[in-house]
């Protein structure tokens, strides 16, 4: 008699439901699944649907009955866990082809009669993901990873802090064996993960030899060495601006570090998230979002910089494969990390990027505005912007582009003015006096760069100070958005853990619109790349395997057509 078995979990049980193993249960196939009802079947039930088990030599006419002539055992290929059960016992049943065969070879089971393959339950790859994404955000701060499910449904995450290393002249560096403890400190040690994102902080990056180890520390973005460097280059690279993310070199670029400092020969060089795909699969690759943001990269060339390469002496065998955002780098080969092997790795770009997406800037048409430690603005245009000062510019997923302001002025200075100023040590007590005082702050201004108010007078008191911070933030967010949005915003996004209710008033206020708060978690826009690629590439399986309706087998082929299909 055929047994129903879970691939890697041992056997399902036999009989079904409350019915046992009557054959009347047969009757009640078509409750649980798409197809008729079969003589002598037993029934399954599973999380609230059924597997069926046909008896051997007794079956009606079904759209694919797979069932050996003789007694036999038969296992069923591809029957999955429910996502939402980590670790548990559920399993999940809906329609899905599975490649399964009988227990014996065929010609040995003495009436010759194995059909070939058919539907069975299982989970179905546009209905719900069986297995996990993870994500992964290389924040500057700390390292952060979750797992979501096929809905895109956080169901675990955690966080690794990092650990710099400063000196007098500038220098903050990432030691290579702290950033490997940070992110085995996130990875999860599990066997269902169906495709990895990473998003991550842009221009950090190290200089590897032949077998992916680092030979330096990491140079972070935030590293204060490569004005000199800076100062040559805007020589030798007058037209930086039409090729980079940036309209100007920026000290804190990774061309600007190369040039202060280039690798030996023979030496890769690769940013953050690049050096983990190398770790994991052995390829170097990147994604043209991060790579236009380091200043090596043409938007104009869709390549690699020759100018830019040579000001840093760098040769292009030394930098990593280009791939668009959003695309499948690699797939993991066997690593010490506990990630299971073939599984595709996808780059979700800088985590603004990410976070746009998940927030569907390219669905919505809003303009997003990140009140967090730095205010950011950014919008999702269909065509590459050109090169405007102040405006950085670059790749989004799915072929459009991004414009996007930054200020290094924002909740930072919010945490900053907390601790000078009488009655608002905590968030709350800063934002509730700030919320008490009037619309001017009866004539108080306050300079976010020289961190000083003007102004002050007997009659000011620490409520009018507060409001003036955030004031002068709204004042530099409102230059910043008709930079990113010369034509109008439309919609206004706000998202950010500053987005206050007072702090998002006085910005309503000041830009003349309704914010909309939503959430830009970087996480959710790296899981969305990551799951959008992984159904492009189930239903081009599906085609490839069953082109045209015209190609799939039917119940009437012979034992000879189906012995050659499998």
């Amino acid at each position: 008699m055929c047994g129903l078995w879970s691939r890697g979990h041992g056997r399902l049980g036999r009989g079904g439901g409350p019915g046992g193993d009557s054959p009347a249960v047969g009757a009640l196939c078509a409750a649980g699944s798409a197809v008729p009802a079969h003589r002598g079947c037993q029934c399954h039930w599973v999380a609230r649907r059924m597997f069926c088990r046909i008896l051997p030599g007794h079956q009606a006419g079904w759209r694919r009955p797979d069932v050996c002539g003789q007694s036999c055992e038969r296992r069923i290929a591809g029957v999955y866990r429910d996502a939402g059960s980590l670790g548990g016992g559920r399993v999940r049943g809906d329609q899905r082809r599975v490649r399964a065969r009988c227990g014996r070879r065929a010609g040995r089971c003495g009436s010759g009669a194995c059909r070939t393959p058919g539907w069975e339950a299982g989970p179905r790859p546009g209905k719900g993901l069986p297995l996990m994404i993870l994500a992964i955000d290389l924040g500057s701060t700390s390292f952060k990873a979750a797992l979501f499910d096929g809905r895109l449904r956080q169901v675990w995450s955690r966080a690794a802090p990092l650990r710099y290393r400063y000196g007098s002249d500038g220098r903050v560096e990432l030691a290579a064996a702290g950033v490997e403890a940070a992110m085995r400190g996130v990875l999860p040690r599990r066997r269902d993960i169906a495709a990895i994102a990473v998003t991550s902080q842009a221009q950090t990056f190290a200089a590897v030899d032949r077998a992916g180890r680092a030979q330096r520390p990491f140079v972070s973005w935030q590293d204060g060495r490569a004005g000199n460097a800076c100062a040559a280059l805007r020589l030798l690279l007058p037209d930086f601006g039409l090729h980079s993310s940036f309209a100007e070199l920026l000290p804190a670029l990774q061309i600007c570090q190369l040039r202060r400092r280039p690798p030996e020969r023979g030496a890769t060089v690769l940013l953050l998230p690049s050096y983990f795909v190398r770790r994991w699969t052995g390829e170097s690759v990147t994604d043209e979002n991060l790579a236009a943001m380091s200043g090596l990269y043409s938007l104009k060339l869709g390549a690699w910089w020759p100018a830019a390469m040579r000001a840093c002496g760098l040769r292009e065998c030394q930098l990593p494969r280009v791939v668009p955002i959003g695309a499948v780098a690699a797939f993991t080969a066997r690593n010490d990390y506990g990630l299971p092997a073939g599984v595709p790795v996808v780059l979700a770009g800088n985590d603004q990027t990410a976070g746009a997406y998940g927030a569907r800037l390219d669905r919505n048409g809003a303009t997003l505005i990140t009140l967090g430690t730095a205010q950011v603005v950014y919008r999702c245009v269909s065509r590459r912007p050109a090169a405007a000062r102040d405006v950085i510019r670059g790749p989004f997923p799915g072929g459009r582009f991004y414009r996007m302001a930054t200020d290094a002025f924002g909740g930072n200075v919010v945490n900053w003015a907390r601790t000078v100023l009488a009655g608002c040590e905590s968030g709350d007590a800063f934002f509730a006096r700030a919320r008490q005082s009037p619309a001017g702050c009866r004539g108080v201004a306050f300079d976010p760069e020289r961190r000083e108010w003007r102004g002050l007078g007997w009659h000011v008191a620490s409520g009018e100070m507060a409001r003036s911070v955030l004031e002068s933030l709204s004042a530099r967010l409102a230059g910043m958005r008709s930079r990113v949005c010369p034509a109008g915003p439309g919609t206004l996004l706000v998202a950010g853990g500053g987005a206050r209710p007072e702090w998002r008033a006085i910005v309503s206020a000041r830009l003349g619109g309704r914010l909309r708060p939503t959430s830009a978690n970087p996480l959710v826009g790296a899981a969305r790349m990551a799951m959008c690629k992984t159904r492009r590439r189930t239903r081009k399986a599906k085609q490839d395997e069953y082109p045209t309706d015209a190609a799939r087998p039917r119940a009437g082929e012979t034992a000879a057509s189906s012995s050659r299909t499998t």
